[in-house]
């Protein structure tokens, strides 16, 4: 019942840190897409890694890929506690960058949470439910 279009999830997942590196490289990388034509994407990477005014009452893709950007270290699924310490390590003498710290923590918990209710399912469970279709053959 939540109107998210799984190809642009799926396309900006894939390409939401095209201009890692860069400065800003959320903006950059969106910028980047939409000179390539890729219009519906860019919107949804400019905000993977600060979701611009918080998510609305359903998640959207934009809010999607905020959630699954903050529950992935590398190459491996991780808990929050997991990808927020580090920086709130990093951060604890500039309290201005660990309070956007924080709040993206926020941000992505209230995501989970309106993802759960929406599906009565937990979100270890829905992940965990994908990747034991993807080693039994099927598709992400």
């Amino acid at each position: 019942g939540v109107p998210v279009q799984r190809e642009i999830v799926l396309a900006a997942a894939l390409l939401h840190d095209i201009a890692k590196g860069r400065a800003d490289h959320a903006a950059a990388g969106a910028r980047l897409l939409a000179r390539l034509g890729c219009r519906r994407i860019a919107p949804v990477v400019a905000q993977h890694n600060d979701l611009a005014g918080g998510s609305g009452p359903r998640p959207d893709a934009a809010a999607v890929v905020y959630l699954a950007d903050k529950l992935v270290a590398g190459d491996r699924i991780v808990t929050f506690e997991q990808r927020f310490a580090p920086a709130g390590e990093k951060y604890a003498g500039a309290p201005e960058i660990l309070a956007a710290v924080q709040r993206r923590r926020r941000q992505a918990e209230a995501i989970r949470r309106q993802i759960e209710e929406i599906t009565g399912v937990k979100l270890e469970d829905i992940l965990r439910g994908l990747f034991q279709s993807e080693s039994a053959g099927g598709n992400l």
